[in-house]
């Protein structure tokens, strides 16, 4: 990678630190990262992500054995695969390691307690997200209307810098407590029956 090009993801990177999940300063890249040929765009999603999920609560229940991993699945966006997996490296969400896997089938998404739905899947979004209703699982999404389709976080890109909108509702129907902080700084918060509230 030339050296104008490291400049510019490094500079792109600072304007994402100023995004605080309460009094949380986003982490800086990994080397690792830094060189492989990934859009800021990406990287700045795989930051988000991990920081995303220690501000949300899951059920014992969303486990189906002690000592599994956690599983967190992209479907859609494969290009995510690699800089989420090098940013939750060394994550653990209670006490166990977060594996990254890229799932196509729908019947492979309850399996998962985390699931990032790229733009692409706009088309069957609808079935993605009835495959995991019920289910303890955090979806996360960047279409429009992923909120008023079911889904628990919509996210969205302005100025180089993610915002998000929570849906509350979709959350407590998947048993998921999300952090007040998390609450606090969302861009938009559906608190039921599709009213916006915060």
């Amino acid at each position: 990678m030339g050296k104008g090009r490291a400049v510019t993801i490094q500079s792109a990177l600072r304007a994402l630190r100023i995004m605080v999940f309460g009094a949380c300063v986003l982490c800086c890249l990994p080397g690792s990262a830094l060189g492989q040929s990934v859009q800021p765009e990406t990287l700045h999603k795989a930051i988000y992500l991990k920081k995303m999920l220690s501000f949300v609560q899951w059920p014992e229940g969303a486990f189906t054995a002690k000592d599994g991993a956690f599983r967190f699945c992209v479907s859609g966006d494969h290009s995510l695969v690699f800089p989420l997996t090098e940013e939750l490296r060394s994550t653990t969400i209670d006490d166990r390691k977060v594996e990254v896997r890229w799932v196509q089938k729908e019947q492979d998404f309850r399996g998962c307690q985390a699931l990032f739905v790229g733009a692409s899947e706009e088309k069957r979004l609808a079935k993605i997200l009835e495959s995991v209703r019920g289910a303890n699982v955090l979806s996360v999404g960047e279409a429009d209307g992923f909120l008023n389709a079911g889904g628990i976080v919509q996210l969205s890109y302005e100025q180089d810098i993610v915002r998000f909108q929570i849906n509350l509702a979709a959350a407590r129907n998947a048993g998921l407590k999300m952090d007040a902080r998390m609450l606090g700084v969302a861009k938009r918060v559906v608190k039921g029956n599709g009213a916006p509230g915060g």
